[in-house]
């Protein structure tokens, strides 16, 4: 019975750090997939792909990138949606624009990606439409 007690406490020891460097890496794979979403719908904008501005779209722990003056408008089939791991919570700017030709965003804008057991990260665009994170 004492070796089977030894035993739990060891195992809950090595699991704790286990579930946080996994929680890493999820929180750093959801911030590179909303960089790259936003990047790649500014790099759409600047080429004038289908001559509609492109932006990206934040709904629960899902985002879409978009062909369109908005999400409302969008052209649907050009969609692109990812998932973000459920124990990860998206916050911020629901809808994030890039204008045709210019790739500046309509406006200043920011997503916060938070975890229960981890510190948040917060990916900012501003007016030139620039991606910091």
């Amino acid at each position: 019975m004492l070796v089977l007690g030894i035993l739990a406490v060891v195992f809950a020891a090595a699991v704790s750090p286990l579930y946080s460097v996994v929680g890493t890496y999820e929180m750093e794979d959801a911030n590179t997939s909303i960089v790259q979403a936003l990047r790649q719908s500014q790099g759409e904008a600047i080429a004038g792909v289908g001559g509609l501005p492109h932006g990206v779209h934040r709904s629960g722990n899902a985002f879409t990138e978009f062909t369109g003056g908005s999400f409302a408008t969008r052209v649907m089939a050009f969609d692109r949606t990812f998932m973000i791991p459920s124990n990860i919570t998206l916050s911020g700017a629901t809808d994030i624009l890039f204008n045709l030709s210019t790739g500046f965003a309509d406006a200043l804008a920011s997503i916060t990606l938070s975890r229960a057991l981890s510190n948040s990260r917060t990916v900012m665009v501003n007016a030139v439409g620039s991606v910091d994170w």
